[in-house]
């Protein structure tokens, strides 16, 4: 990738500051005026990045997209072993780190705008493209050599089976109280992810099934 321009670099700085303005004042709060007083400057300094808080909140998914990427794309690189990898893109999908990735009150805003929005929603759809298309490629791993057309729209369909349940249980962190029990209820997802694997017939490491799971 190229080095990033002045522009790009100051664009980024504004998203952050974009994003803790959210996670504090939620969507109603994030306007240009507020972005600017965090950071101590002007208003037409940021409205001559982004004309509009429309425009900062499409770029503010892809921004979210860059810290996914920032924090699991980087460890997942360094992995050769599949069954490895597995285990770590379903521990990320399914743990609890993601919630000191991106706060649920940033994330759930932009998608509330997604359904007024069809850039802010088009960006979602690439978001999640992503999302599907890197699973598919961990499952696709371990797949039995049964056709690679045959593979491929199995890991699909396990791949959305994945995100559904994912986007499900990351909605209902605001409802279940507390990361302790989330972190309860998204094992036992795990487990259930786990065991339609097997049932797939994709080979995982004894470690990745859990106390309730017959391989």
């Amino acid at each position: 990738m190229g080095r990033k321009s002045k522009a790009d670099e100051r664009k980024l700085e504004i998203l952050g500051h974009l994003y803790m303005v959210m996670k504090d004042a939620g969507l109603e709060g994030a306007s240009i005026g507020n972005v600017a007083a965090r950071m101590g400057i002007n208003p037409s300094l940021i409205i001559h990045y982004f004309k509009s808080k429309e425009e900062m909140m499409v770029e503010m998914v892809d921004f979210l997209l860059t810290q996914y990427e920032a924090t699991y794309l980087s460890e997942l690189d360094r992995m050769e072993d599949a069954h490895e990898r597995l285990e770590f893109a379903l521990d990320a999908i399914f743990g609890v780190d993601w919630l000191d990735v991106t706060d649920p009150n940033v994330y759930y805003a932009c998608y509330y705008m997604s359904y007024r929005n069809e850039r802010v929603r088009a960006r979602f759809a690439h978001m999640h493209a992503w999302f599907r298309q890197l699973i598919v490629a961990e499952l696709v791993r371990l797949m039995p050599a049964d056709g690679p057309e045959a593979a491929l729209e199995k890991a699909d369909r396990l791949a959305e089976f994945i995100i559904v349940l994912n986007e499900g249980m990351t909605y209902l962190y605001g409802v279940w109280p507390g990361r302790e029990e989330y972190a309860k209820r998204a094992a036992h997802i795990r487990e259930i992810v786990v065991k339609s694997l097997l049932e797939a017939g994709i080979p995982v490491r004894a470690g990745m099934v859990g106390p309730n799971l017959v391989p």
